[in-house]
C-alpha cells in the first residue's frame, strides 16, 4: 500500500509522487510511522517524515490506521491510495 499526491520538495512540484509507510513502532495508543517521499517507486527517497498517530489496538492494522491518519494531514489532502 502506499499513496500518490503532487507534493513539493524544494520549490520543485513533483507529480504522483510515491507517498509510503516505511515504518513504524508504538505502544497500545500511539504509533511513530516513518513515512518516506519518491518520485516514484523505484526511485530513491526523497524526504522522510515521522509522525505521531492514534492507534486503535482493536481496529484496523496499524499501517492502514496510519495511512488513514495521514491522509487527514493537509500536507497529504487529496492523497490516492496506489
Amino acid at each position: 500500500m502506499a499513496l500518490q499526491k503532487t507534493v513539493k520538495y524544494k520549490d520543485i512540484e513533483i507529480k504522483n509522487a510515491y507517498i509510503k509507510v516505511a515504518g513504524f513502532s508504538g505502544d497500545k495508543s500511539r504509533l511513530q510511522a516513518v513515512v518516506t517521499i519518491q518520485a516514484a517507486p523505484e526511485k530513491q527517497v526523497i524526504d522522510t517524515t515521522q509522525f505521531t498517530v492514534p492507534y486503535v489496538l482493536d481496529g484496523e492494522n496499524p499501517i492502514k490506521q496510519a495511512y488513514e491518519y495521514i491522509k487527514t494531514l493537509p500536507e497529504y489532502e487529496n492523497a490516492v491510495d496506489c
